[in-house]
Protein backbone atom coordinates (compact mmCIF):
# COMPACT_ATOMS: atom_id res chain seq x y z
CA UNK A 1 0.00 0.00 0.00
CA UNK A 2 2.95 2.22 0.89
CA UNK A 3 4.49 1.77 -2.55
CA UNK A 4 1.18 2.30 -4.56
CA UNK A 5 1.06 5.43 -2.67
CA UNK A 6 4.42 6.95 -3.20
CA UNK A 7 4.05 5.66 -7.19
CA UNK A 8 0.80 7.78 -7.08
CA UNK A 9 2.38 11.13 -5.56
CA UNK A 10 5.40 10.45 -7.82
CA UNK A 11 3.29 10.43 -11.10
CA UNK A 12 1.29 13.98 -9.59
CA UNK A 13 4.46 15.27 -9.03
CA UNK A 14 5.06 15.05 -12.45
CA UNK A 15 2.25 15.79 -14.27
CA UNK A 16 1.85 19.55 -13.89
CA UNK A 17 -1.77 20.13 -13.48
CA UNK A 18 -3.06 22.40 -15.94
CA UNK A 19 -6.54 21.65 -17.13
CA UNK A 20 -8.03 23.42 -20.44
CA UNK A 21 -10.43 25.52 -18.70
CA UNK A 22 -7.59 27.15 -16.57
CA UNK A 23 -5.51 27.74 -20.04
CA UNK A 24 -8.89 29.04 -21.78
CA UNK A 25 -9.92 31.32 -18.54
CA UNK A 26 -5.92 32.89 -18.30
CA UNK A 27 -4.41 32.38 -22.04
CA UNK A 28 -6.71 33.12 -24.70
CA UNK A 29 -10.06 32.85 -25.94
CA UNK A 30 -12.31 33.69 -29.54
CA UNK A 31 -15.86 34.83 -30.53
CA UNK A 32 -17.25 33.44 -33.75
CA UNK A 33 -19.59 35.81 -35.24
CA UNK A 34 -20.95 35.90 -39.20
CA UNK A 35 -20.38 38.67 -41.56
CA UNK A 36 -23.10 37.87 -43.18
CA UNK A 37 -26.58 37.43 -40.61
CA UNK A 38 -28.58 36.18 -44.46
CA UNK A 39 -27.35 33.78 -46.87
CA UNK A 40 -29.10 31.97 -49.78
CA UNK A 41 -29.39 27.91 -49.94
CA UNK A 42 -26.38 26.76 -52.09
CA UNK A 43 -24.87 30.56 -51.43
CA UNK A 44 -21.28 31.09 -49.34
CA UNK A 45 -20.51 33.35 -46.21
CA UNK A 46 -17.74 34.24 -43.59
CA UNK A 47 -17.50 33.76 -40.12
CA UNK A 48 -14.64 36.02 -38.59
CA UNK A 49 -12.92 34.31 -36.06
CA UNK A 50 -11.59 37.09 -33.32
CA UNK A 51 -8.71 36.15 -31.09
CA UNK A 52 -7.67 37.15 -28.11
CA UNK A 53 -4.63 36.55 -25.78
CA UNK A 54 -3.60 37.46 -22.21
CA UNK A 55 -0.24 39.08 -21.52
CA UNK A 56 2.41 36.34 -21.79
CA UNK A 57 0.12 34.37 -24.38
CA UNK A 58 0.42 33.84 -27.93
CA UNK A 59 -2.30 31.63 -30.62
CA UNK A 60 -0.01 29.58 -33.05
CA UNK A 61 -0.99 29.38 -36.70
CA UNK A 62 0.35 25.49 -36.54
CA UNK A 63 -1.40 23.41 -36.61
CA UNK A 64 -3.86 25.54 -38.36
CA UNK A 65 -6.62 27.10 -36.84
CA UNK A 66 -9.73 24.40 -37.19
CA UNK A 67 -13.85 25.14 -37.36
CA UNK A 68 -16.55 22.43 -37.06
CA UNK A 69 -20.10 22.63 -37.68
CA UNK A 70 -21.86 19.98 -35.92
CA UNK A 71 -23.15 17.22 -38.26
CA UNK A 72 -27.18 18.30 -38.98
CA UNK A 73 -25.44 21.44 -39.69
CA UNK A 74 -26.42 23.20 -43.29
CA UNK A 75 -23.24 24.60 -43.14
CA UNK A 76 -20.11 23.20 -44.46
CA UNK A 77 -16.45 24.87 -44.02
CA UNK A 78 -14.67 25.70 -47.71
CA UNK A 79 -11.45 27.29 -46.33
CA UNK A 80 -10.05 28.77 -43.41
CA UNK A 81 -7.58 32.69 -44.43
CA UNK A 82 -4.83 33.32 -41.22
CA UNK A 83 -4.95 36.56 -42.96
CA UNK A 84 -3.77 37.87 -39.50
CA UNK A 85 -0.68 36.24 -39.20
CA UNK A 86 2.24 38.15 -38.14
CA UNK A 87 5.02 38.90 -41.03
CA UNK A 88 8.29 36.23 -40.15
CA UNK A 89 5.99 34.92 -37.35
CA UNK A 90 4.37 31.48 -36.31
CA UNK A 91 1.81 33.61 -34.03
CA UNK A 92 -1.25 35.01 -34.97
CA UNK A 93 -1.82 38.67 -34.98
CA UNK A 94 -4.82 39.07 -32.41
CA UNK A 95 -5.65 42.62 -33.99
CA UNK A 96 -7.23 40.86 -37.28
CA UNK A 97 -9.88 38.01 -37.55
CA UNK A 98 -9.24 34.76 -39.04
CA UNK A 99 -11.60 34.18 -41.64
CA UNK A 100 -13.04 31.18 -42.57
CA UNK A 101 -15.64 29.99 -45.48
CA UNK A 102 -18.75 28.44 -45.70
CA UNK A 103 -20.91 26.83 -48.13
CA UNK A 104 -24.86 26.47 -47.14
CA UNK A 105 -26.29 23.27 -48.09
CA UNK A 106 -28.68 23.47 -51.85
CA UNK A 107 -31.58 21.91 -49.74
CA UNK A 108 -31.88 24.42 -46.69
CA UNK A 109 -34.76 25.78 -46.17
CA UNK A 110 -35.66 29.14 -45.79
CA UNK A 111 -36.01 30.90 -42.28
CA UNK A 112 -33.89 31.54 -39.38
CA UNK A 113 -31.00 28.26 -38.47
CA UNK A 114 -29.05 27.92 -35.34
CA UNK A 115 -26.05 25.88 -35.63
CA UNK A 116 -23.61 25.09 -33.27
CA UNK A 117 -19.59 24.25 -33.81
CA UNK A 118 -16.63 24.16 -32.66
CA UNK A 119 -13.08 26.70 -33.24
CA UNK A 120 -9.89 24.80 -32.50
CA UNK A 121 -6.48 26.01 -32.18
CA UNK A 122 -3.26 26.04 -30.21
CA UNK A 123 -2.34 28.70 -27.39
CA UNK A 124 1.36 29.01 -25.96
CA UNK A 125 2.41 30.33 -23.35
CA UNK A 126 5.59 32.56 -24.19
CA UNK A 127 7.20 32.65 -20.46
CA UNK A 128 6.44 28.71 -19.59
CA UNK A 129 7.18 27.42 -23.10
CA UNK A 130 4.14 25.12 -23.61
CA UNK A 131 1.34 25.17 -26.14
CA UNK A 132 -1.77 23.01 -26.35
CA UNK A 133 -4.74 22.69 -28.45
CA UNK A 134 -8.20 24.57 -27.11
CA UNK A 135 -11.51 23.59 -28.76
CA UNK A 136 -14.24 26.20 -27.54
CA UNK A 137 -18.12 25.78 -28.72
CA UNK A 138 -19.91 27.99 -30.62
CA UNK A 139 -23.69 28.37 -31.69
CA UNK A 140 -24.70 31.07 -34.54
CA UNK A 141 -28.22 31.89 -35.46
CA UNK A 142 -28.51 33.13 -39.65
CA UNK A 143 -31.39 33.48 -42.07
CA UNK A 144 -31.69 31.66 -45.19
CA UNK A 145 -33.61 33.55 -47.80
CA UNK A 146 -35.05 31.69 -51.03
Amino acid sequence: MLLVSFIAAFFTVLSPARSLDAVERRGARCEIRLTNSTVRPGGSGELEILFSADEGFSIATRPPVEVRFGKLSPLRVTSITPVSMRSKSELIDTRKPVVAGFIVEKKCKGGKHTVEGTVTYTVCSDAEGWSTKVTEPFELTFSVSP
